[in-house]
């Protein structure tokens, strides 16, 4: 009341690091215990404070089902982190989580984070670190979307970038037109028309 919010949507910025965990079971484990402590939280005012479920797809047979679970205690979307490791969100190992999101009509919020040791260990002030790889990552995942093709799979599925602007969208879109028409066998499937060029 006091910020004149009518609905606030709440994400885990205490998980907005990867892996929670090193074993994938403890991850699920606090990933489970964070959203059971949302939805307690939620209930007090469910018409004003959402949530989004957070997961560990280290395992994603389990992510699978913390989804649905929370889908049924009143999650409104679910959290990715950009990267999960060297693993972007294209990779087949998560199609389960992208397929039942598309099957519960369940937003997808995709957040930066701290969850690419590869960008992450270059970086040793917090300032670079917050300036480079946490928001980096999402524009990895904005790539791994449109370039992949998820969206034409999945066509229902809504999928967002949260908290890293938006100036950067026209810069990354107008690089996948770009070199749209270059051959690549990552993803053959994919047809992208010609780019152009103006002189």
């Amino acid at each position: 009341d006091l910020g004149a919010i009518a609905v606030q949507v709440n994400f885990p910025t205490i998980l907005l690091t990867w892996p929670f965990a090193h074993d994938p079971k403890i991850g699920c484990a606090i990933a489970r215990s964070y959203n059971n402590h949302m939805a307690d939280i939620a209930s007090y005012a469910p018409d004003r404070l959402k949530w989004v479920t957070a997961i560990d797809p280290a395992d994603v047979e389990e992510s699978v089902r913390e989804i649905r679970r929370c889908r049924d205690l009143g999650s409104v979307g679910l959290m990715l982190l950009g990267t999960y490791g060297d693993r972007h969100l294209d990779h087949p190992t998560f199609d389960p989580i992208w397929r039942t999101c598309a099957e519960l009509d369940m937003p997808i919020a995709i957040h930066p984070g701290f969850c690419n040791n590869s960008l992450d260990h270059q970086y040793t002030q917090v300032y670079d670190a917050f300036m480079m790889p946490f928001v980096f990552t999402v524009l990895f995942a904005y790539y791994s979307v449109i370039r992949s093709g998820l969206l034409d799979k999945y066509p229902n599925l809504k999928v967002g970038f949260m908290e890293t602007g938006a100036r950067w969208v026209d810069f990354m879109t107008m690089r996948l037109h770009e070199n749209s028409g270059q051959q690549s066998d990552r993803n053959p499937d994919v047809q992208w028309p010609a780019a152009t060029t103006t002189e």
